[in-house]
């Protein structure tokens, strides 16, 4: 993280490092979904992070995204690289929804500028899987994952959706050494990623789940994990028992996942009035981030395809909106005392030439001025 970083990445990130309790799961009512978080009997910490955010677009239609993400185990700091790709790719998908970009390039640009953060910081010493689901107000949405969390759906039968970055997931297998299980790309490995976005299919009903490996290892047990979620009855009791069979099977790694239903309903329920919010929910709270710098309208301007070649990111030229007025709330005071007394001398000479100048009156409740 640099003074550049926008303040809402630097609050969110901030947020998902706070301490928290080893476990934790809870709905989030608005719309039917459900989070949870396990440390397991293994690891020391949580590496893990898993969240739902939802916002508004630039022509007010609603917006949810739902994530998992792991940070990768032998490397630096992996829930720091977690928090700080989730942050950013929620803070990503907020700017470009602020700016008019065409929705089916939301994902694709949030997952390269995640990739960025994780790599300005790690150069490529640490990093985290991502699986992001992005569904909108009306139907439709787009997934996409990095690295081995996957995303699965489940209606008459469980099938998983994503596929793992390994050599083994490559080639279908389900069972690897370890050889095959490493990851073959990851957010936070620099130049090298590849993003594919797949877009939710317009007759996909039922349920989407989001997995880290601390829960789908269970898949390998004669059909556990789709089980577990065919006969949980509703995505709360879906996603606590996930993550206490978890426990009770060793608590071998972390486990995390997000059940979240593919139908839009229920997505504009007291969702933010305003497109520079974004309300955020994990297993152990929730937060609503407020942009407090308004976009420039050029940061408005539709993203077009051809941008992306010299500028993958989708970032506007210059710095983002809150350095520029924080190197402005820099000026010396002297400075500023100069200009505007030089604004005062300048307005008194205008009148003088210029003649009457009209005046504005503005009526309050109570007085006039």
């Amino acid at each position: 993280m640099t003074d550049r970083t926008p303040m809402a990445e630097r609050q969110l990130m901030a947020w998902f490092l706070r301490r928290s309790p080893a476990s934790g799961a809870r709905r989030v009512l608005p719309f039917s979904a459900a989070i949870g978080s396990e440390t397991g009997l293994v690891r020391k910490q949580n590496e893990d992070r898993a969240a739902i955010a939802r916002g508004r677009d630039a022509d007010g239609r609603v917006f949810v995204v739902a994530a998992v993400a792991d940070g990768i185990g032998g490397m630096q700091d992996g829930h720091v690289c977690a928090s700080t790709g989730l942050a950013s790719l929620f803070t990503s998908l907020l700017y470009q929804a602020q700016r008019g970009v065409p929705a089916e390039l939301w994902l694709e640009i949030a997952l390269y500028a995640a990739n960025e953060s994780v790599f300005r910081d790690y150069r490529s010493n640490g990093g985290t899987t991502l699986s992001v689901l992005l569904l909108l107000e009306g139907g439709g949405g787009y997934w996409a994952s990095v690295g081995d969390s996957r995303i699965y759906a489940m209606d008459d039968v469980l099938v998983q959706l994503s596929k793992d970055d390994t050599i083994a997931g490559q080639l279908g297998k389900a069972r690897a050494g370890s050889e095959q299980s490493k990851l073959l790309q990851y957010i936070g490995i620099g130049g090298s990623l590849e993003v594919s976005i797949h877009a939710v299919e317009e007759a996909q009903q039922g349920m989407a789940l989001l997995t880290t490996d601390g829960v789908h290892f269970l898949e390998s047990a004669n059909g556990l994990l789709e089980l577990v979620v065919r006969h949980a009855g509703d995505f709360g009791s879906c996603v606590r028992r996930l993550i206490e069979l978890s426990r009770w099977c060793g608590g071998p790694d972390n486990a995390s996942a997000v059940a979240i239903p593919f139908s839009s309903e229920g997505l504009v329920d007291d969702a933010p009035l305003s497109s520079s919010c974004l309300d955020v929910w994990d297993a152990f709270g929730e937060i609503r981030i407020l942009d407090l710098v308004e976009v420039p309208s050029a940061r408005r301007e539709p993203f077009h395809s051809e941008d992306r070649s010299s500028n993958p990111l989708g970032a506007s030229e210059g710095p983002p909106p809150e350095i520029a007025v924080s190197e402005a709330s820099n000026a010396s005071t002297s400075g500023a005392v100069k200009a505007k007394k030089k604004s005062r001398a300048k307005a008194k000479a205008k009148t003088k030439t210029e003649g009457k100048v009209p005046q504005v009156q503005i009526q309050f409740s109570d007085k006039e001025g």
